[in-house]
């Protein structure tokens, strides 16, 4: 497991954040979860933060899909990604070179 922690400063102030980065039992397969650090406990909203991933994505999705193949899942299966559709997790896996 990889963290990466940071400060995000923006108009209502500075908000500690934290980025984990880990393996999952699938072999290359690589969860990402993000959120706010607080005095108290780590918050990671997969909710808020699928849907900053999804609007992420399909602003640069053409530069995406020039190198890796993009799926987004929807009711427990995956599917090739589409814009405009609401997903719970995003899966993204580099192209044959």
């Amino acid at each position: 497991m990889t963290i990466f922690e940071f400060v995000s400063k923006g108009p209502r102030g500075s908000i500690h954040k934290l980025i984990k980065f880990e393996e999952t039992n699938t072999r290359g397969v690589f969860n990402l979860a993000f959120g706010d650090v607080t005095a108290i406990r780590v918050e990671i909203s997969d909710s808020v933060i699928s849907r900053l991933y999804r609007m992420g994505i399909t602003k640069f999705l053409k530069e995406i899909m020039k190198d890796y193949d993009l799926y987004g899942q929807k009711q427990e299966e995956w599917e090739i990604f589409k814009k405009g559709t609401e997903y719970a997790a995003f899966l993204v896996q580099r192209k044959n070179a």
